[in-house]
């Protein structure tokens, strides 16, 4: 049996300071949730967690989120965030 490869949940890619007007840029397609409420709660959820990190380092983030955003954890979200971000 081949084991299934991780699912991924979030695309980061931080950009230097100078070249993204706002620190901190998060997309939430219709493809995560056709429910704008869910929508919104996945992008405060990234809000919350990305906020304290980017207070550290001056970077632009623009942050993505894929289908499985809407039914991961908060932790599952903050491994991914820190995984990728320190």
């Amino acid at each position: 049996m081949a084991s299934k490869s991780p699912v991924r949940i979030l695309t980061i890619k931080t950009n230097p300071s100078g070249f993204q007007k706002k620190p901190l840029i998060i997309v939430v397609g219709k493809a995560v949730s056709k429910k704008a409420v869910e929508r919104n709660l996945v992008k405060r959820r990234i809000s919350s967690l990305v906020r304290p990190l980017l207070k550290k380092a001056p970077l632009g983030v623009t942050i993505i989120a894929h289908k499985g955003a809407a039914e991961a954890s908060f932790d599952a979200l903050r491994a991914e965030i820190r995984s990728k971000l320190g």
